[in-house]
């Protein structure tokens, strides 16, 4: 056996499934890696782990070279779940001059070569230019191990970059990129001996899963790539045999091509399954956003590899692959000055997981500046609102009281004891308030009802009307921003009459500020003074 079959076989045999699916034995790269760093290290090559993830390192190790410049070769360690597999995922079978095992195409094989040129590199005269070495984490996932050499690279010259992954042994210069967001159909769930009173939501799901297999994307095909595709990967729905569903979902897969944006064919997607069954499908944020690689075959590092290739006899027309892998990345974050082609320019990505996507703005945030990030408006109005509130003095047993509202502002006002006293305001609407951000409607909240400021009070039979179980004639219209009045049991004195909690509103039960009730006086019993009350004398007529 050669000693690159022995360092493969080895490297096969310590399992590195990527733990998305779960953990325990056989998952995680933290094994694999720490062979990587002690062979490396054995053979004169400085390697040192750097942990991106919680017991997940990469390791990376440096040949320096005589120019400052350095070429960097990387591949990755974890590997997919052996599911199915017809031989032992770690044994290493040899068959036919040919290594069988899971890891051993992608990308352990790769990963393996790299090691035997460093070692060659570090034993001989220095290289023209260094050379890093990387083995990185969850490639098959996030991406969070490129991600984290990135950052661990920082402003380092490179002058590019090689990518293990099974091309065939041929160049290749292009590849797809992706986004995967999940649908959902909404029905009606109920009893399956009565089936026509519900609204099946898998039957609702096939609709869209018929469409999209008959819709192929509307997008010119690439020369070496082909054409976009759009797939369903997962089904989920129903609860039981003896009920229609009334909720089901699927995870779609969208490849996209050299100048598509990921985030832009997703509103697209968005907007033509909602138009399908108006009112009965959703479609999440991506949970998946990975950018297509498309590098000139002239640049200097395909070039010099296609030389190469052609010396040992090998094919070396570049191909494109239609899979994802970590060097759109690598292209993204190189600068034009480091890198042999113009890299594009950052696009803003969507929030999939908290350390990797920061900058996307959401079509709901109420921020004035499209590049500000996620949330930024309302932290700002809350900043706002803790700056009015400063220095304000509220009395602990009597809330602040309020402008009095104008007339025309005061429709469907209660007519009960309180009257007036109930009145309290919510967030005006940006164009009453001189153009602040915000989008909250303006609400009056009495002891009989509650409506819109300006317009009149539903009545019982119109829509949108509820009814409370509390006191006479209690409605509360739809809140701003998709609140609504959520049914909560009575918590004491100090919440909305008829037990009533407004989201996001003051004088909720848990709220004793603006809006909260007043403590009831207890009545004395007729015929009794109270303790302190001044005795006054008998007016005796004539």
């Amino acid at each position: 056996m050669t000693r690159s079959g022995e360092l493969l076989k080895a490297m096969v045999g310590i399992a590195s499934v990527n733990p998305r699916a779960g953990s325990g034995p056989g998952f995680g790269e933290a094994a694999v890696a720490e062979y990587v760093r002690a062979w490396l290290t054995a053979r004169g090559v400085k390697a040192e782990l750097r942990e991106v993830l919680p017991g997940r390192p990469n390791v990376v190790a440096t040949v320096p070279g005589r120019d400052p410049r350095m070429v960097l070769l990387e591949s990755h360690l974890d590997t997919v779940e052996t599911t199915g597999m017809t031989v032992d995922p770690f044994a290493g079978t040899i068959r036919d001059g040919r290594l069988y095992g899971r890891g051993a195409c992608d990308a352990k094989g790769p990963l393996a070569a790299f090691m035997l040129a460093a070692e060659e590199l570090a034993a001989g005269d220095p290289p023209p230019v260094g050379v890093v070495l990387a083995g990185v984490v969850d490639e098959e996932h996030a991406y969070q191990g490129v991600l984290g050499l990135i950052s661990d690279l920082g402003d380092a010259p490179l002058a590019g970059a090689v990518v293990g992954e099974p091309t065939g042994l041929v160049p290749a210069t292009a590849h797809k990129g992706c986004v995967r967001y999940t649908v959902r159909a909404l029905g009606t769930a109920g009893h399956s001996s009565r089936p026509d009173e519900a609204v099946n939501a898998v039957a609702l799901m096939t609709r869209v899963i018929d469409h999209i297999g008959a819709a192929a994307p509307d997008v010119p095909p690439h020369p070496l790539l082909g054409t976009a595709t759009r797939c369903v990967t997962r089904i989920r729905g129903g609860e039981g045999p003896n009920t229609v569903p009334g909720r089901c979902e699927i995870d779609v897969d969208r490849r996209t091509l050299p100048g598509e944006d990921p985030v832009e064919v997703w509103r697209r997607d968005r907007a033509e399954l909602a138009a399908l069954i108006p009112g009965r499908i959703e479609v999440d944020e991506p949970f998946t956003v990975d950018y297509a690689l498309d590098t000139p075959a002239g640049s200097p590092v395909p070039a010099a590899l296609r030389r190469a290739l052609e010396a040992a006899g090998r094919p070396a027309t570049v191909q494109g692959m239609p899979f994802g892998t970590d060097a759109s990345k690598l292209a993204r974050a190189a600068s034009p000055r480091s890198s042999s082609a113009p890299a594009p320019s950052p696009t803003p990505t969507p929030p999939t997981s908290p350390s990797r996507w920061r900058t996307w703005t959401s079509p709901r945030a109420s921020s004035p500046t499209p590049s500000a990030p996620w949330g930024a408006g309302h932290e700002a109005d809350a900043a706002r609102r803790t700056r009015r509130q400063r220095g304000r003095r509220v009395r602990p047993h009597r809330p602040a009281r309020l402008p009095r509202l104008p007339r025309a502002g005061v429709a469907g006002l209660g007519t009960g004891r309180r009257g007036r006293r109930g009145v309290r305001r919510a967030a005006r609407p940006a164009d009453a308030r001189g153009g602040r951000a915000g989008g909250e409607r303006h609400l009056l909240l009495t002891h009989g009802h509650a409506d819109h400021a300006g317009g009149a009070a539903p009545r019982p039979g119109r829509p949108g009307a509820r009814r409370s179980r509390g006191g006479t004639g209690e409605r509360l219209d739809r809140l701003g921003r998709g609140g609504e009045a959520q049914r909560r049991p009575r918590q004491g004195r100090r919440g909305l009459p008829g037990g009533l909690h407004v989201p996001g509103v003051p004088g909720g039960p848990s709220h004793r500020g603006r809006g909260a009730r007043r403590p009831r006086r207890r009545r004395r019993p007729p015929g009794r003074r109270h303790p302190r009350a001044r005795r006054r004398p008998h007016l005796l007529s004539a």
